[in-house]
């Protein structure tokens, strides 16, 4: 009787499943480079943020000044959208951890040194989906992407 005992309880704990990982790290690397060059550089210093709103739902007019401002996304219908997640660092590699799986929108914002006007800055938007360890890139290229929001 012992040795069914024994059996049932292996087969019972090699039939017992894992609980499914309900978070996963995310990294998003921000570079920029010359239209005329295909060689990129890392962009810093740089802000990183993921949002819960769909990029559908931004008005990217309004957002330029919102984000230099208090970094938060400006909605269509007025109001402020603040991010879920925001990068640590400023550096250009920016890492993400326990993000909780599902859709996300990436707002990317680089400010090149020596620059002081909203004009001159870099502004991005990316959809993801976090599920595993993932790896975007946001390139901006110099002067044809400064002062507006562009999908990357």
């Amino acid at each position: 009787m012992k040795k069914y005992l024994l059996l049932l309880s292996i087969l019972l704990l090699s039939c017992e499943k894992e609980a499914p990982e309900t978070t996963a790290s995310v990294m998003v690397n921000v570079s920029y480079k010359y239209s005329n060059s295909d060689e990129t550089k890392i962009a810093s210093p740089t802000l990183v943020m993921l949002f819960k709103e769909n990029y559908t739902e931004f008005d990217f007019d309004e957002s330029v000044n919102s984000i230099y401002s208090s970094q938060k996304m400006t909605l269509k219908n007025g109001s402020k959208a603040t991010p879920k997640y925001t990068s640590s660092s400023f550096s250009g590699i920016n890492t993400f951890e326990e993000v909780e799986k599902g859709k996300y929108t990436v707002i990317a914002y680089y400010k090149p040194d020596g620059y002081s006007w909203a004009f001159s800055y870099y502004f991005a938007y990316k959809n993801i989906v976090v599920d595993d360890l993932q790896v975007h890139k946001i390139i901006f290229t110099w002067s044809d992407d400064a002062g507006k929001f562009v999908s990357k």
